[in-house]
């Protein structure tokens, strides 16, 4: 029978016989017997039997002794302890000594009697002690062909004694039975003479092993977790012995939500699945599924909670479970983004159950979050109140507020928004609900202009200081950090960023910070490629070289390549311009690859990877290039060819990079084409892009040559002080300034010519300054008028 109000009902007793010739109490053994209903607890004593068995609190037991001997020890006689025993303990007083028996939950009964040890006769006795359930009586132990367990028949075999039945009430042998701590002493036992009889005759109530085991769950499912040993204790007993009873299924079932209540999920989650694995069908398999989705859901995995709801609704479930799953179906909806479906899904079932909202609050708000999820207000706000009103004891009630306050918020109403916040500060103060509050007005703050926003970030400034930890710490610092981003101001960011992922180097990786990261990285680029510091934008990039590798990275890794293309890096801008090539298919990727290949002298490589180039947008980056290429291999006549055909594309010789018409001049040059030559080389004399300043020179000194051989000094001249003019490069100029002093002693310019190489004698190019001298030196030998 199921007691609704149970106690540790206490069945003491006091025993104090006396047997003439013994002045103390010998204990031989302590025993622990595991049965369906109870643990047992046995000592195997002799003489005296002046002891006391009584309760000194709801889980502790003492069992005293007037005078004790233990020849084996008291901790040999400190057997492990198993069942609902947790612990057995001997303290010493003087000659006396007490045995302290604890318990694991205080809602057990103690049953406590007496049977004669005939191995010991006439004065050995066995001191019972069974602990079980309330109302519950042991079973039967009868003789019979049934084996006995291998430890108590190993023990059975040793003392080779029979059970007697305890003495009944009218001869004093009987267990006490009422409700007192201590019990009147037995009357001393009498030796036993005859056979003892075969059974132990009790009152018992015949049940099944899960009738046990269900009554186990009931009466202490309210003790867990301490419980859950018990009571599994008692399910697995049902399940090992009787594998194929009906209620198998329930009882994989109230294993698991043992264990769920016990607070071992893992292991609760592993019996839920083995109940669906092996019923499928049972009616008992929904609520497995139920919890299971519950679990999912928690975890964040919502593709399985989802399947899980699923399958609980095709099973009948109670109204309480079949709210769970309905409700718990739209939670994944809206963690999912499915705001609408959430609503809807809802909203019909509050059709179907106008009262769902009543029984389960939460639905109320779901809907409020719902609503406001898809910019809603009025009705979140009126759903959110409702819960309120409905579950006012909820614990984040704060947080519900905070929402609140910001549906005021999202309709204009400002004024209500800051007197929600403010109470929500007041009775709240720094409370989760508090923080949230703040971080939703700074963030609605921040959509409404530049004003309000530096009022936003203010609020995120002192939320970081407000916050020491956690995931809205988190969330402020990101904040922070971006707008600093937001504002162009990248060092900042960047540094705010690093500060934060620094102190967090063993927490978990920030995500979005890291994101955020990237592309402070990225803008950062742009902004140094822009200012023409190479150096810097190599700096970021090698600092972490995986920002730049996303798809939306692309134009700040085309940054990184031409910074190391300009500073003479041709290797590393390849292996950049070939990564571009593949993530993004345009041809003028692989025109860089090729264009790299020519400045590292692979000739064929970049002749080959030109010819494959199709595409009208490269045409004339292709054709210079090719130029080049076949300039270097000194394959002047496909100089020329490419030279003309791009002149007649761009409109003519004039229209042609100073590059371009220097290397066709010079291949004319090359092929004894002197006056072709010049039509080539005299309007590149008249620009400034000049990328190569070596063609410069060159041209310049064949193209005065040219005019020096046809007796044309003044215009031979001219040529060179153009290329004087624009050569950036010192040795370059040096010989160009050479070449003119040669040409003006030619002319008899002799002074002019003296003061041109007295100028190269200050010169920090040893060269020059040598091939002067010895020019001054020279023309000192010489007379004037030679």
């Amino acid at each position: 029978m199921r007691h609704k109000t149970v106690c540790a009902l206490v069945l003491p007793i006091l025993t104090s016989l006396a047997v003439p010739g013994w002045s103390s109490t010998v204990v031989h053994g302590v025993r622990i017997g595991l049965h369906p209903t109870h643990t047992q607890l046995v000592l195997d004593c002799q003489g005296d039997r002046s002891l006391n068995v009584e309760r000194q609190s709801p889980q502790k037991w003492v069992v005293s002794f007037d005078s004790v001997e233990t020849p084996q020890g008291e901790k040999a006689l400190s057997p492990r302890p198993r069942g609902r025993i947790q612990k057995l303990q001997w303290v010493s007083k003087g000659s006396s000594a007490v045995l302290e028996v604890y318990r694991k939950a205080p809602l057990l009964e103690a049953k406590i009697f007496t049977l004669e040890d005939t191995l010991r006769a006439p004065d050995g006795y066995h001191l019972v002690i069974d602990f079980g359930l309330p109302g519950v009586f042991s079973w039967a132990y009868e003789k019979s062909d049934k084996p006995v367990p291998r430890e108590e028949a190993s023990e059975a075999e040793k003392t080779k004694r029979t059970p007697e039945p305890p003495p009944s009430a009218s001869s004093g042998e009987a267990l006490a039975s009422n409700s007192s701590n201590t019990v009147p002493p037995l009357k001393p036992l009498q030796p036993t003479t005859s056979t003892p009889s075969a059974k132990i005759t009790r009152s018992i109530e015949p049940q099944s092993l899960y009738d046990m085991a269900d009554l186990t769950y009931e009466e202490l499912r309210s003790g867990l977790p301490q419980a859950a040993e018990q009571i599994l204790a008692a399910y697995q007993n049902a399940l090992q012995k009787d594998p194929g009873n009906p209620r198998r299924a329930s009882a994989l079932l109230r294993m698991a939500q043992t264990l769920d209540g016990a607070g071992d999920v893992k292991k609760a989650e592993r019996f839920y699945q083995r109940l669906i694995d092996e019923h499928p069908q049972d009616q008992f398999t929904g609520s497995a599924w139920l919890r299971l989705g519950e679990i999912q859901a928690s975890r964040g995995n919502l593709i399985d909670a989802l399947k899980a709801y699923r399958e609980a609704e095709r099973f009948s479930l109670t109204t309480p479970e079949f709210l769970r799953a309905r409700w718990g179906t739209a939670q994944v909806y809206l963690q999912s983004g499915k705001a609408a479906e959430a609503l809807h899904l809802l909203k019909r079932l509050l059709e179907e159950h106008p009262t769902a909202y009543l029984e389960k609050p939460e639905i109320d708000r779901t809907l409020g979050e719902a609503a406001f999820a898809l910019k809603d207000p009025a009705a979140s706000r009126s759903f959110l109140m409702r819960y309120i009103n409905l579950a006012s004891d909820i614990p984040d009630k704060d947080i519900v507020l905070a929402r609140i306050a910001e549906t005021y918020l999202h309709e204009g109403n400002r004024t209500q928004a800051e007197k929600l916040f403010t109470y929500i500060q007041v009775h709240y103060p720094d409370s989760e609900g508090d923080l949230i509050g703040r971080l939703r007005k700074a963030e609605f703050y921040e959509t409404q202009g530049p004003e309000l926003q530096e009022e936003a970030f203010k609020i995120y400034g002192d939320l970081e200081f407000r916050l020491t930890k956690g995931p809205l710490k988190h969330f402020v610092q990101f904040k922070l950090a971006y707008g600093e981003f937001a504002a162009g101001h990248y060092e900042k960011s960047l540094e705010r960023i690093d500060n934060v992922l620094k102190s967090a180097e063993k927490a978990p990786v920030n995500d979005d910070l890291r994101l955020l990261r990237r592309k402070v990285l990225q803008a950062l680029v742009k902004k140094r490629f822009e200012a023409k510091d190479a150096k810097g934008v190599l700096s970021l990039y090698s600092e972490d070289p995986f920002a730049f590798q996303d798809g939306e990275a692309l134009e700040a890794l085309v940054y990184v390549a031409q910074a190391y293309e300009s500073l003479g890096f041709y290797a590393e801008a390849m292996g950049l311009y070939e990564n571009l090539a593949q993530k993004d298919p345009k041809q003028q990727w692989q025109l860089a690859v090729a264009r790299m290949a020519y400045e590292m002298g692979n000739l064929e490589k970049a002749h080959a990877l030109c010819l494959s180039l199709t595409d009208p947008a490269v045409v004339d980056a292709k054709e210079m290039l090719l130029i080049r290429i076949a300039f270097a291999r000194k394959d002047y006549p496909t100089v020329l060819r490419v030279g003309e055909s791009f002149a007649k594309r761009r409109g003519g010789v004039a229209h042609c990079p100073a590059d371009v018409a220097a290397m066709v001049a010079l291949s004319l040059f090359e092929m004894e084409k002197d006056e072709a030559a010049m039509t080539w080389a005299e309007p590149s004399f008249g620009t400034s892009d000049w990328q190569d300043a070596s063609l410069l020179v060159v041209l310049s000194l064949k193209a005065s040559r040219y005019r020096q051989k046809n007796r044309m000094y003044d215009q031979a001249v001219q040529l060179l002080d153009q290329g004087i003019q624009k050569v950036r490069s010192e040795d370059l100029r040096n010989q160009l300034l050479y070449e003119k002093a040669s040409l003006l002693l030619e002319q008899g310019k002799r002074e002019e010519a003296e003061k041109i190489l007295s100028d190269l004698l200050q010169s920090s190019k040893e060269l020059w300054k040598t091939a002067a001298k010895q020019k001054l030196d020279y023309l000192q030998l010489r007379p004037w008028n030679f």
